[in-house]
């Protein structure tokens, strides 16, 4: 069986004191298809600043790229339908070199499975690399630079699994960002469909995430938000025609149409006192009145 291995670009380079430098973690797979990686970076000294994984070969981050202690990052994610290749890219990580030595990069609790459908262990190991702190060599620093791009384009889908969310209705959503890498998924369900003016309340969420409205009669909208700040919105419209009762317009139109009620009835009676002619005398007060004109 292939051996897959992690390893590092660049494989070896210098910097200055007070200077940070940028390493891509990527995955070599010989020639296997994969569909799942887990393991852990560390580093020795140097301070881990920012972990990205914008343009990552992982679709569905099951343990999301997090900087521990500033020198360490666990990781675990699936690749759906698998792909091989020899430079996978997983993640990349910015590090800060305080002093001069050598910042030594390196990997362990590696994990990588085939995508046979059985879930098999693929043989694996771990590379590293050594980056050399000087004042005396040439730098190679990392030119930050800025991602004002926002996420691709993606369209969530709704789902029914029993093994997931036992059979209620259930949003799955997966965005991809080529710059600075995912940093959270928000959504929300209206009944109406959403203007530019509209204020919105976002609910944190992950996929697959158990829809409330589970009738399928909201407009469902999942934004996905990179570690710059940009974001792609996604729509899915309602999966049935709504009654005229659920449109969420009508419960604030509820006291304009109570209030004109009341005024046609105001009007109304006002109406009728006016145009009512004065009430009759009785029989006995018209003769008493009769018998005293005579």
């Amino acid at each position: 069986m292939h051996m897959a291995s992690l390893t590092f670009s660049p494989a070896a380079t210098s910097v200055k004191p007070g200077t940070s430098v940028s390493v891509s973690v990527l995955l070599d797979t010989e020639g296997e298809e994969v569909n799942a990686v887990e393991g852990s970076v560390t580093l020795n000294g140097g301070v881990i600043q920012s972990v990205s994984d914008g343009n990552s070969a992982i679709a569905f981050w099951i343990t999301q790229p997090q900087v521990v202690q500033g020198t360490r990052v666990s990781f675990a994610g699936i690749i759906p339908g698998g792909r091989s290749g020899n430079a996978l890219r997983i993640l990349s990580l910015t590090a800060h070199a305080d002093e001069e030595g050598v910042m030594t990069f390196g990997a362990d609790q590696l994990r990588v499975l085939a995508n046979d459908g059985k879930g098999t262990a693929v043989p694996a190991e771990t590379g590293s690399t050594a980056i050399a702190v000087s004042t005396e060599v040439q730098s190679i620093a990392a030119t930050p630079t800025r991602d004002r791009e926002p996420p691709n384009p993606f369209i969530p889908r709704v789902v029914h699994e029993s093994n997931l969310t036992d059979d209620r209705a259930a949003l799955i959503f997966v965005a991809q960002d080529k710059g600075s890498g995912i940093e959270r998924y928000d959504v929300f369900e209206s009944k109406r469909e959403l203007t530019a003016n509209d204020a919105v309340r976002w609910e944190p969420a992950q996929s697959p995430y158990v829809l409330r409205d589970q009738t399928r009669g909201s407009h469902i909208y999942v934004r996905a938000v990179d570690r710059e700040g940009n974001e792609r919105i996604a729509h899915l419209p309602p999966g049935r025609d709504l009654a005229w009762y659920e449109y969420e317009t009508i419960p604030d139109t509820i006291p304009c149409i109570l209030l004109l009620l009341l005024g046609l009835i105001f009007v109304f009676i006002l109406l009728r006192r006016w145009r009512t002619p004065p009430y009759p005398l009785s029989g006995a007060r018209r003769a008493t009145r009769s018998s005293r004109s005579s």
